[in-house]
């Protein structure tokens, strides 16, 4: 599965009191390591390449909600896992939930003059 280790992006708060911190205790019970950007005030309000870059040199996988940070950690090789949020409302109660995906590159399709689409070099 690759590393077991994780870096939190910066929007995802450890506290208990949130999803995310939910998230960080039962990984961390399922013995990941986690950190979080917020451990390296030298992170916090850099950008997402530079924190990527951080990811990459410690060899840790990176935790993000951040689509757009996903997608060029993939694109750079760190190891990533995109947090897929949902809330909704019943009559009953009010719902917070999170998917969390693993991603792999699978296809790549750029469009400039023309289109250039290739499968990822190791799928069968």
């Amino acid at each position: 599965m690759g590393s077991r280790t994780l870096l939190f992006d910066e929007n995802l708060s450890t506290s208990r009191k949130t999803l995310a911190g939910q998230l960080y205790q039962l990984l961390i019970s399922e013995n990941w390591q986690c950190h979080s950007v917020h451990d390296y005030p030298d992170l916090v309000g850099h950008s997402d390449e530079e924190v990527i870059a951080f990811a990459k040199q410690q060899n840790w996988s990176l935790l993000t909600l951040d689509k757009r940070m996903a997608y060029l950690s993939v694109k750079e090789g760190v190891p990533t896992y995109l947090i897929l949020h949902e809330k909704r409302s019943d009559d009953e109660e009010d719902i917070e939930e999170y998917t969390v995906v693993h991603l792999e590159p699978f296809a790549t399709v750029e469009a400039r003059k023309s289109y250039d689409a290739r499968l990822s070099g190791n799928r069968k």
